[in-house]
């Protein structure tokens, strides 16, 4: 029998633990009642398995299924039930429970055989009420299974863009100039540096009471303080420093480093910790540390050039940073090294064709990737979920997900694509984390093509692929998305396509063994916000309201120039002069760019990153854009709704309106603390106190399960649990240590 809740009970327990998103828009239609009118015969509806709707690509764990009773007469309950499980609708092939006497309704147990992998199953079930009516049989609901097991996968491999070349034995003696400016408190250049966590870095600071340049050493992520050169003998103060654009010139020669600033030799230092490495610049937010870069060239002993970029072309050589205005900001916690491997996001195509003379029945795509991926097939989007696979303890358990592509086939020549990034893999987590998992996104897909005749056709990543680089400059979950539209192959991932110029794809270390189908609801759109209002703060520079803060990201029709780029940033609130007020945001970027491939209006939606935001700043556009050419994607964990509260007092609703809000944007793949500033972790007291809430608005049983997964992946030998899960901290050393201010 259906019981039905205090609301109220439960929804204010607990609901100041999220970073409460206010606003004004209203609750999610609930679900109708189970009762219907009187003298309804009874009825079973809403089956669930898995307390999910009809899902597809299940694991092969025993499934449970629910169901609800509607009937005319009040007080009506459940005495038994009979549940038929086939491979058809209708049918009991598979298992049958018989009549078994029990009220129960939710997490019924499937009794029959092991499950098979990429298998659909129907089923329906009857009650017998306490007056010893029996219901007719419901309508078919199904479920559907994965790829359960390892063996599912072979002949799948792991596939990426082949890396580039390695630079680095040739950067071992080398001049390197470089024009700046230091934009306020502190920059830090790297010199000898194969990677991040190691090598030379030469700090100019202007946080004392003359100008320092600080001489650093890191070693596997930890920084000791070599040197402090004072600069006010060289004529140099902190108001100069700060004042003007400077060149400054590093010869790298054997064990010395001289540094020679506005044609003044300021230092010769002599260290033999690092005999070869590149180039690059760092921040740290702690300071509000930030600095421009206007061009750097970098010439070998031989006279050989090894790096020259005034970044007019758009194009960063450096692992971080954004250009604007042909120049490099870097800003933040950031280390933007020199990289030749860094090039923007990888495409990865295949073209097929179906079996001639047959017809196809079913396709089903089963995939999954180390970082984010979204598939096209014959130039369309599959599936409606966004940021797949989602994040989980990587080192335990990759979810995959399961797509019903047979609408999307051609008969005869076909083609799949995949677009990859970084994600919680490579990107930014916590607290400007970086590359907490790996450093490469990689595909894992095969596609099942049954048809009529009962034959079956795989189709799966391999070597046979093909990789080039994308219009994905960058995308940062953290930082935001750069969109080059000029270097979108037209047609990549369509039938036809001239792929000879793309290289084979390079096959990655194997995480098969890891794989598991999703058990939870995926991240989707979940609503379209309009703008309301727009304003002008400064000149060319328009700021637009949605009127709710959310949690997703932007679809904008923007009108420019061949070349030029749109940046769009975002804000939960604003300052009082109108701009963006983005502080709280701390080192996460938030910004997204979009550079046009040719003079006209086009619809930009970023794929591969997710902002907190109500407030819009867009500029570099011909025009503004008109409101309704302004809108917020919604984004979240898609969850049924379960309950809303609506009551004479305007101001509780709005608080009622402002928990929902806040659940929704937090609850994106994992619970989170906050949608919006530089950490987005799932915080285990967070959630241990909302949760009493939570499932009085919406169905949190398959989200939290699937999560608790990862609670219980990330526990200790000694029984304690971390305080964030998935913890991504965990496995990175150099994570620990903030290194110098």
């Amino acid at each position: 029998m259906l019981l039905r809740r205090p609301l109220t009970l439960g929804l204010f327990t607990g609901f100041v633990v999220l970073a409460v998103l206010g606003g004004v828009t209203a609750l999610p239609t609930p679900l109708s009642p189970a009762a219907s009118a009187a003298g309804t015969p009874l009825a079973v509806r809403a089956l669930s398995t898995n307390n999910r709707t009809n899902p597809l690509g299940i694991g092969g764990e025993t499934p449970v299924f629910g169901w609800q009773l509607a009937s005319g007469r009040r007080a009506t309950a459940q005495q038994a039930y009979e549940i038929q499980v086939g491979r058809a609708p209708g049918t009991a092939d598979v298992w049958s429970s018989g009549k078994v006497r029990s009220g129960r309704q939710v997490d019924v147990e499937y009794g029959g055989p092991g499950l098979k992998p990429a298998t659909r199953y129907h089923w329906r079930v009857r009650v017998w009420d306490d007056k010893g009516a029996v219901s007719r049989w419901s309508a078919d609901a199904y479920f559907e299974t994965g790829l359960l097991e390892a063996g599912d996968w072979d002949g799948a491999q792991w596939i990426t863009r082949p890396g580039a070349p390695s630079e680095l034995d040739e950067w071992t003696d080398y001049s390197a100039t470089v024009r700046f400016k230091l934009e306020n408190a502190a920059f830090g250049m790297f010199l000898r540096a194969p990677d991040t966590a190691n090598g030379y870095m030469w700090q100019f600071s202007i946080t004392g009471a003359s100008p320092t340049l600080r001489l650093h050493k890191q070693v596997k992520g930890t920084y000791s303080v070599l040197r402090e050169v004072d600069l006010a003998p060289y004529g140099f103060t902190n108001a100069s420093l700060l004042a003007d654009r400077h060149t400054v010139r590093y010869d790298v020669v054997g064990d010395t480093i001289r540094t020679t600033l506005g044609g003044k030799l300021v230092s010769t230092f002599t260290d033999s910790t690092f005999a070869k490495g590149y180039v690059g610049f760092r921040t740290h937010a702690c300071c509000g540390e930030r600095g421009t870069v206007y061009d750097a060239v970098v010439t070998g002993a031989d006279g050989s050039t090894l790096l020259d970029t005034d970044f007019a072309t758009g194009r960063n050589p450096f692992s971080g940073g954004d250009i604007a205005d042909s120049a490099l900001a870097v800003s933040g916690t950031t280390d933007a090294l020199y990289r030749p491997d860094v090039r923007p996001m990888p495409l990865l195509r295949k073209a097929f064709a179906t079996e001639p003379g047959k017809k196809v029945a079913s396709a089903r795509v089963y995939a999954s990737a180390l970082g984010i991926y979204a598939l096209e097939i014959n130039g369309r989007p599959v599936g409606d979920q966004v940021l797949a696979p989602g994040w989980t303890d990587y080192h335990k358990r990759i979810q995959t997900q399961t797509y019903d592509v047979t609408s999307l086939l051609n008969h005869g020549d076909n083609a799949i694509g995949a677009c990859l990034a970084n994600g919680w893999w490579a990107g930014k987590v916590g607290i400007g984390w970086s590359r907490q998992y790996g450093d490469t996104p990689a595909l894992v897909a095969k596609m099942r093509v049954a048809y009529t005749d009962g034959s079956v056709q795989w189709i799966a990543t391999d070597g046979s692929w093909r990789a080039a680089e994308g219009p994905y400059v960058k995308a940062d979950l953290q930082d935001g998305e750069t969109y080059d539209a000029r270097l979108k192959p037209a047609g990549w991932s369509r039938p036809g396509f001239d792929d000879a110029g793309w290289e084979g794809a390079a096959k990655v270390e194997s995480r098969t063994a890891r794989l598991v189908p999703q058990s939870d609801e995926p991240v989707r759109e979940t609503q379209v916000l309009k703008a309301r209002t727009m304003t002008e703060p400064s000149s060319g520079t328009y700021v637009y309201d949605l009127g709710q803060n959310m949690v997703g990201v932007s679809r904008l029709t923007l009108t420019g120039s061949s070349g030029r780029t749109a940046t769009i940033r975002y804000a939960e609130v604003l300052n009082k002069d109108g701009t963006l007020y983005t502080d709280n945001f701390r080192s996460a970027k938030v910004t997204d760019r979009y550079v046009f491939a040719d003079s006209g209006t086009v619809t930009y939606e970023p794929t591969f990153t997710q902002h907190g935001f109500r407030y819009i700043e867009i500029t570099g556009v011909d025009s503004p854009p008109a409101l309704t050419d302004v809108q917020g994607v919604v984004w979240g964990s898609d969850l049924p709704s379960t309950g809303t509260l609506k009551t004479s007092d305007g101001m509780l609703d709005q608080l009622v309106s402002n928990i929902s809000w806040s659940q929704r944007g937090n609850f994106l793949s994992i619970p989170t603390d906050t949608p919006a500033r530089d950490e987005r972790l799932g915080w285990t007291g967070d959630i241990s106190l909302f949760a009493p809430t939570a499932n009085y608005l919406v169905d949190t049983r398959a989200f939290l399960s699937h999560w608790m997964t990862d609670v219980r992946n990330s526990q200790h030998a000694n029984g304690d649990l971390p305080a964030v899960v998935p913890t991504p901290r965990a496995s990175s050393p150099r994570a620990a240590s903030v290194g110098p201010t």
